[in-house]
């Protein structure tokens, strides 16, 4: 059967497996348990870490709740978080509500009930001249009104 042309290939490469020493007196791999030799910072088989790093001291609650250090561990302090971050927010639109139009009605009606009250009606009056039939004392409705 004839060929077709095509581009030509370049064979591939031999790979020969490197020959280990049989006599290696080094630790034996966490991972997979490989011996390497004396020295070795990485497994020669599985490119594992030969002696880990202990594990660092898990950080107090008060430094894991502004979000630029925040490392995500169990028991770092995730619920104390939330719930400060959620009392943040919750005062923030507290305090956005009371500086709208409706909030500020809302504290001057309870300063107007809870403060002291105040006559309305003047309690003297004066005038420079009076109309026939329209003293200057008809100027008020006689009433005590407190608000």
């Amino acid at each position: 059967m004839p060929e077709r042309p095509a581009k030509p290939v370049a064979p591939r490469p031999v790979v020969r497996p490197a020959a280990a020493p049989d006599d290696v007196a080094g630790k034996p791999c966490p991972a997979c348990g490989t011996p390497n030799q004396p020295g070795r910072r990485f497994c020669r088989r599985c490119a594992a870490e030969l002696e880990p790093a202990a594990e660092p001291v898990p950080l107090p609650w008060w430094r894991t709740v502004w979000p630029f250090r925040r490392r995500v561990r169990a028991s770092s302090g995730r619920a104390w978080r939330f719930f400060v971050i959620l009392a943040v927010v919750l005062a923030l639109c507290a305090g956005g509500f009371l500086l709208l139009p409706a909030g500020r009605a809302l504290i001057e009606d309870t300063r107007d009930k809870l403060g002291k009250a105040k006559p309305v009606t003047p309690a003297n009056i004066e005038a420079s001249a009076e109309v026939a039939r329209h003293p200057a004392t008809n100027t008020t409705d006689g009433l005590s009104n407190r608000y």
